[in-house]
Formats: structure tokens, sequence, C-alpha cells
């Protein structure tokens, strides 16, 4: 009776810590989980400040506040150049923060083609539309660019043209300048 007692107790203990090692085991599978989402291209900073909650004791903690902290770097910094009218500060916000697949990236990628196209539309320049055209091949004002950048070169074409019949103009003016003597 004792050692049937001893048996059962055993198998309980044994069922018990098998119960524990499988929640244990399905606790550290969600834990690795939802890490895995926060390295699957994640810039949510209240998702890793949730996995800190949850897992405070995390093998990742440290990592996860690494990374929390650089979030929240890049959306101080953000909130001081979102309303900038310089291109280049959204360029330097993109070199320091490399995500390509950060929305604020693809932001700073549409501002700065906008700002650019803003600089080539303004210049009103063969040279700067030029230019944003080779920095911007597949921006958003292409069609624009092209229709700006044919209406300079039939502006230049019309000076031209305008330049060569002044200048024949002139050239006749000077070729019958002495006929007028003569018949004088």
């Amino acid at each position: 009776m004792i050692w049937t007692a001893a048996v059962v107790l055993f198998l309980l203990l044994l069922a018990a810590g098998a119960v524990w090692m499988y929640g244990r085991f399905a606790e550290d599978a969600q834990e690795e989980r939802d890490y895995a989402c926060l390295t699957e291209k994640n810039f949510s900073p209240e998702d890793y400040e949730n996995f800190l909650a949850k897992y405070p004791h995390s093998a990742h903690a440290e990592e996860v506040r690494r990374h929390l902290n650089k979030l929240r770097n890049m959306y101080a910094r953000w909130r001081l150049i979102e309303t900038s009218v310089h291109a280049a500060d959204f360029r330097q916000f993109m070199k320091d923060y490399p995500y390509p697949s950060c929305p604020l990236y693809l932001t700073c990628t549409r501002r700065v083609d906008s700002l650019d196209w803003v600089y080539a539309v303004t210049a009103h320049t063969r040279e700067a539309v030029g230019a944003y055209l080779t920095q911007h091949p597949e921006g958003a004002w292409l069609m624009e660019a092209q229709q700006v950048l044919d209406s300079i070169n039939g502006e230049q074409a019309l000076r031209e043209a305008r330049a060569i019949e002044d200048s024949l103009a002139k050239i006749v003016e000077e070729q019958n300048s002495p006929l007028e003597e003569i018949g004088n």
C-alpha cells in the first residue's frame, strides 16, 4: 500500500513536472515567436515596450532595449525635421537610419523627390531639371520634369532662332547701307 501510494505520488509529481516543462517550453517558444516579430523590420516602439513588459527577464531583453532606444532616438530626430524644407535634412536622416522598409525612410524618399523637384522647377534651368531626372529616375515628377525640360529647350531654341534672325537682319542692314550711300 505504501509502495502503491509512493508510485502514485511519483507519477503525479512526474506528470506535474511534465506539465510544467511543457508550459515552460510553450512559453519559451511564444517568447521566441514574439521576438522574431520584432526583428522582422518592426519599427513600432510600442511593440518593443510590450515585449519587455511581457518578458522582462528574456535573454533578448538587452538587445530589445537597445533597439527600442534607437527607435526612440529615430522618432525624436524625425520630429525635429519632419517639417523641414531642406532635402539635405531628409538625406541625412536616411543616411543615419538606413532602414528602407521603415515608413519614415519611405517618407524621406518622397520628400527628397518633391523638394528636389521644387528646386529644379524654380531654377528653371536645363541643368537643374537634368539633375532632378538623374537623381530621381523613378521620381514622382518625371513627366512634369520632361515637359519643363522640353519647354526650356523650346525657349532656348526660340532665343537662338531670334538671335540668328537679329544677326541676319543686322547683316542685311549692313549690306544695304553702302547701297544707300551710293544712291544718295
